[in-house]
């Protein structure tokens, strides 16, 4: 049988490049987190994969070697794959999901590489090296951000000081355990030197990075700096830890600051909050919501966040905050186990050979492995209260983690890594269908994160009119992203505003509907839609309109039973309605959510005292009044823009119903 091997000198320096460009260019694309990471990545890996997999088929016989455990995993992948069935948004779950099927494909495509017979060796040690590299460069870039513009957190190439250092904290075990131990044991003793002082410059600058981030995520770098030196200096690695925590603690750094200045964010511990608001998702949807539907779900099932007296319900959790719990609410606790299962039946095989066997372990090249699960640990306590996976650069170095550390414990127990062969009938035919099928997935996977991205810079044109006409030419091919038919919508429902040409207002209506119908989970394409009926039913003097208008904001209220502004529309319906009893009702609602509604309690006044009920009219005045004395008492730089919508209102009005309550200013 003949075996074509993916893995020869020319071929090595190929892979090499693929590793350097998919590693470096993650995060320094656009921080990672755009729509540009996203296609790049997708067309990389698949077109890479498509390149390996003609490669292979070349011979009489395939031959793949497969991760212990795959049993489970192809469980895992079938339980994942339900969400193509029950999402109520297939757009952004099968975003997900093909973003999770390029993950998976370069978890196997590394694991085969690395099983190859030849340079495995030097893959390794070469993928290591641009592991460091790229931390050392976004250390470099988060140390000229804070030093040249002094923001207080840096975040490099990132777009949050958060995941910044949590892509850090993934990669300080690399260099750090390259340090420590013999990384390439048949190099010189001058190259090995060489090779040391940069690592050593490498993992400075790392840690400076960390440093710079102030991120608390922060600490959770101390676990691979742990675990790399537990391995070098037994017990005395505590002492380590224990002087690079009291240097935290007591000399003045950015991270210290910040944590001394906590109190003063009430936003320091809403995870608590959203942890609760998930687990209350999980009751009601055992089975899971669908692939990237937390964010639809999360606002009718949050809590109020308990350092807060104006806006209660304005943290919006796109995430869970926590990947496990993340995982459970969108996928069901089905998926997670199975993933826990699998994830520590490797950590267990990792932990039996490292302690049980620990002379054996030192002898087989520790730095790599101690670095990919150095690097594993770190990534995996941090996702504990983040979500850090939900980023490509720190999710691409997850899966060459498990992958690379599969491998390399593979060779110390065997069991780790099965190798499967096929026989190959009629080669031609399947590399011409690998190549083909190949090529129309990553193109299809592109395209649907192309249209994200078209949308978005739809922004960038200021002429409304241009913008529509741009945004028209998008959706002429079919999508499925909401997004673009609900700005569509906006923009329409914008120039109508703008003109006081109701055609506009007309035409924005099927386009929010559109847009509800594709993602019905999303509260604001209900509530933007109700408000485009109802301003529009005012214009035209309609009274049908309100009544519809007043039918969806119903729709976006069961949604999101916490959004103030809900409330509000629905109690000007019923007041255009002359239904004051129903108009206080809605007030009475809103006003138990957001107690410092200011608009909402000044209209309750009003209605109050239309109705001749002076007394309790005079009681909401006096609530108002005192409020407004505690408010004008906090800084307003610290709220967001809901929070000071919701204390919008001016002395004049107020004194304006003192005189007609015939009350007294205190």
């Amino acid at each position: 049988m003949e075996q074509i091997s993916a893995m020869n000198k020319k071929k090595f320096w190929l892979w090499i490049l693929f590793f350097l460009v998919l590693i470096l260019g993650s995060p320094l694309l656009e921080g990672g987190e755009t729509y540009h990471t996203i296609i790049v990545l997708r067309l990389w890996v698949i077109g890479f994969a498509i390149y390996y997999f003609l490669v292979k088929l070349r011979g009489d016989h395939l031959e793949i070697a497969v991760p212990y455990g795959s049993a489970l995993l192809l469980g895992l992948w079938l339980v994942l794959s339900v969400s193509l069935l029950t999402t109520h948004y297939y757009y952004i779950t099968v975003y997900w999901y093909s973003n999770l099927l390029v993950y998976f494909l370069l978890f196997l495509l590394f694991l085969n590489l690395s099983a190859e017979s030849g340079r495995t060796g030097k893959l390794l040690f070469g993928l290591v090296l641009i592991l460091t590299l790229a931390g050392a460069i976004e250390g470099v870039l988060g140390i000229l951000d804070y030093f040249s513009h002094h923001p207080g957190r840096a975040s490099g190439s990132f777009f949050n000081p958060a995941y910044y250092s949590g892509y850090l904290l993934s990669l300080v075990s690399f260099p750090l355990a390259g340090l420590l131990f013999d990384l390439l044991p048949e190099l010189s003793q001058k190259k090995k030197l060489i090779l040391r002082l940069g690592l050593g410059f490498c993992t400075a600058l790392i840690l400076g990075g960390l440093l710079v981030s102030a991120s608390r995520a922060m600490i959770f770098a101390l676990v691979p700096i742990g675990w790399v030196l537990m391995f070098r200096f037994r017990r005395y690695a505590l002492l380590a830890l224990l002087v690079l925590v009291l240097g935290l603690i007591f000399i003045p750094n950015p991270l210290r600051t910040r944590i001394q200045n906590l109190k003063a964010d009430p936003y320091a511990w809403d995870r608590i909050t959203i942890w609760k608001g998930s687990l209350r998702m999980i009751r009601h949807h055992p089975f899971g919501v669908g692939l990237g539907m937390y964010q639809y779900y999360y606002d009718r099932y949050e809590y109020p966040v308990r350092t807060m007296k104006i806006g209660r319900y304005t943290k919006h959790a796109t995430w869970a905050h926590n990947e496990f719990l993340n995982l459970a609410v969108e996928c069901s606790c089905l998926a997670l186990a199975l993933a826990l299962i699998w994830l520590g039946a490797v950590l267990y095989q990792l932990l039996r050979i490292a302690l049980k066997r620990r002379e054996e372990f030192l002898k087989k090249n520790p730095a790599m492995i101690l670095g990919f699960s150095g690097s594993l640990f770190g990534i995996l306590g941090h996702s504990l209260v983040d979500s850090n996976l939900h980023q490509a650069p720190i999710m691409l170095v997850l899966v060459l983690d498990m992958a690379g550390l599969i491998y390399l414990l593979s060779e110390l127990q065997p069991v780790l890594v099965k190798k499967l062969s096929y026989p190959i009938s009629h080669s031609g035919f399947i590399r011409w269908f690998v190549l083909v099928a190949g090529a129309l997935v990553g193109l299809l996977m592109s395209y649907q994160a192309l249209i994200y991205g078209l949308t978005f810079e739809s922004k960038r044109i200021e002429n409304p009119e241009l913008r529509i006409k741009y945004l028209y030419r998008v959706a002429r091919v079919p999508s499925g992203y909401a997004g673009l038919y609900f700005q569509i919508g906006s923009d329409l429902q914008r120039l109508f505003q703008q003109t006081q040409n109701p055609n506009f207002g007309v035409q924005s209506l099927p386009y929010f509907e559109f847009a509800a119908r594709l993602n019905p989970e999303n509260f604001d394409y209900f509530y933007q839609w109700s408000q485009a009926i109802y301003h529009l039913g005012i214009f035209l003097e309609q009274p049908k309109f309100l009544s519809r208008a007043e039918q969806i904001a119903r729709l976006s209220l069961e949604r999101n039973p916490h959004y103030p502004y809900s409330y509000l529309l629905l109690a000007d319906i019923a007041r255009r309605e002359g239904d004051l009893s129903k108009q206080e009702k809605w007030l009475k609602d809103v006003l138990e959510i957001e107690p410092y509604y200011f608009l909402a309690r000044l209209i309750l006044i009003d209605i109050l005292s239309e109705q001749g009920r002076v007394e309790d009219a005079r009681r909401e005045l006096d609530i108002l009044k005192r409020q407004k004395q505690e408010v004008d008492k906090i800084p307003k730089a610290g709220m967001n823009q809901v929070q000071l919508s919701l204390i919008q209102i001016g002395e004049l009005e107020i004194e304006e119903r003192e005189a007609r309550l015939g009350t007294n200013r205190n």
